[in-house]
């Protein structure tokens, strides 16, 4: 079983990689980037999107894996 959502668009170029928290789909901002934002963020019970603007830098080259 699996949803589909319809996110805000943006241009392929400007979007990373997303992963998905507590029913939160969160979206970085540049996989090739160092430090990385967490830019998007899309509340799937209340459907409900926002910019949470956090910055990190990651322990990775690239920011395939963020933990």
């Amino acid at each position: 079983m699996f949803e589909v959502f319809s996110l805000k668009k943006e241009p392929m170029y400007s979007l990373g990689n997303a992963f998905v928290v507590c029913e939160v789909i969160f979206r970085i901002d540049n996989f090739r980037k160092n430090p990385i934002t967490i830019n998007f963020a899309y509340y799937t019970k209340t459907e409900k999107q926002w910019n949470p603007n956090i910055h990190f830098v990651n322990q990775y080259d690239y920011s395939y894996k963020v933990d």
